[in-house]
């Protein structure tokens, strides 16, 4: 595949399952903008993805520069979307998203690997992991888009599921 530009949908290997609880808080969540937790080492890395994503909309946004930080920020804030660098300090981003994948509540969570490696080993670890896409550095305002686009089309959907 080599690199590729913008965002690379994964195939997840099963369809999110919500539960009944679960989509009232969609239903409330789609209506309103995106809760977004932003985690990089590199705080001027956060502070650029941030300010392109409050360019694209009206979003609750909270950031990490720790995978420690993030993982307790996450527990409090409960975002439907992380952007999550794969290279952090104190562990990587797939110690994170496999820290949070067994905590309750973050079933239907978007997670967006973003990492200056996009070789196809990498772009499989990420999928692995259940990473729902993976963004290579430097991260376009165009690609963050789609991401928002996606992840708001998965919340409309939860939403639209819990009046059925």
């Amino acid at each position: 595949m080599g690199r590729r530009e913008g965002v690379e949908e994964m195939n997840r290997s099963e369809p999110i399952q919500v539960q009944p609880e679960q989509t009232d808080i969609a239903r409330e969540r789609a209506s309103d903008g995106l809760r977004i937790l932003i985690v990089d080492d590199n705080t001027a890395s956060t502070r650029i993805l941030e300010i392109m994503i409050s360019k694209l909309g009206r979003h609750v946004l909270a950031t990490s520069n720790s995978g420690k930080e993030a993982i307790e920020t996450a527990r409090r804030f409960r975002p439907q979307l992380v952007f999550l660098d794969m290279l952090l300090g104190d562990m990587s981003g797939l110690d994170v998203i496999g820290n949070l994948r067994e905590v309750p509540g973050f079933e239907t969570t978007l997670f967006v690997a973003v990492t200056g490696k996009d070789g196809d080993d990498d772009r499989r670890r990420t999928a692995d992991a259940g990473f729902a896409m993976h963004l290579a550095k430097p991260v376009s305002i165009a690609s963050i888009e789609q991401v928002l686009e996606r992840c708001r089309g998965i919340m409309d959907g939860l939403a639209s599921t819990a009046h059925d």
